[in-house]
C-alpha cells in the first residue's frame, strides 16, 4: 500500500514517533531497534530523522514518554469515579497487572528497562496521594507515604514482571497473586 505524500514535517515527525514506539513496543527490547528500521519504516532518510532527535536516545525518550501517557491514562481509567483511597489502591494494581498482561514489550521499555527520560515519578504521585488520603482516614496507619506507596508498588510490580516473564501463567493465578499482595499489604498497612 502506497502511503500518502507527507504534506509538512510535523507529519514526518508524528510518524517517526509512532513507529518507534511500535518498533519499542513489538520489539520489547530497545536494543533491536535501529534507526535503520525506524527509517524504512517510515519511508525517509537518517538526515530526516536526526532532524528532528539528534540522537537515538533522545528519540527513544520521547517515544517512551508518550508510552507512559497511556499507562498513566489506564491508571486514571481505573480510578475514576473511586471515592474510596482504598478501593483506588486496588484498582491502580489491577490496573497495573493489566497493562502489563495486554502490552508486556511496552511494560518492559518502560518498567523493566526503561529509557533515559523515562520517570514514574508523576504517576507516583497520585499513588502517594492514595497512600496519603488513606492514612488520612484512618484506614492505613500512619508512616511515610513515599515508602509505603513504593512498597505497594513494589509488590504489584512483582507479580507484573513474574507475568510478563512467564507469559504461560494462567490469567486467574496472576490475578489472584496480583489481588491477595496488595490486600496482605493493605491489612499489613492497617
Amino acid at each position: 500500500m502506497q502511503r500518502a505524500r507527507r504534506r509538512d514535517g510535523s507529519d514526518l515527525r508524528r510518524e517517526l514517533l509512532a513507529v518507534t514506539r511500535d518498533q519499542l513496543e513489538a520489539m520489547g527490547d530497545p536494543a533491536a531497534v535501529t534507526i535503520s528500521s525506524i527509517v524504512s519504516a517510515a519511508r525517509c532518510t537518517p538526515p530526516s530523522l536526526y532532524h528532528y532527535w539528534p540522537t537515538r536516545d533522545a528519540l527513544f525518550a520521547e517515544a517512551s514518554r508518550s508510552g507512559w501517557e497511556d499507562f498513566v491514562a489506564s491508571q486514571q481509567d481505573a480510578i475514576a469515579g473511586l471515592e474510596d483511597p482504598l478501593e483506588r489502591l486496588r484498582a491502580r494494581g489491577r490496573a497495573y497487572r493489566d497493562f502489563a498482561r495486554e502490552r508486556p514489550a511496552l511494560f518492559r521499555v518502560l518498567f523493566i528497562e526503561p529509557r533515559r527520560g523515562h520517570s514514574p515519578d508523576a504517576e507516583l504521585a497520585g499513588l502517594v496521594g492514595d497512600v496519603a488520603e488513606a492514612m488520612a482516614r484512618g484506614v492505613l496507619r500512619q508512616g511515610n507515604t513515599h515508602t509505603v506507596a513504593l512498597t505497594i508498588w513494589a509488590a504489584v510490580h512483582g507479580v507484573a514482571a513474574l507475568a510478563t516473564a512467564h507469559p504461560d501463567t494462567p490469567r486467574h493465578v496472576v490475578d489472584e497473586l496480583a489481588d491477595t499482595a496488595v490486600d496482605a499489604l493493605l491489612i499489613g498497612l492497617h
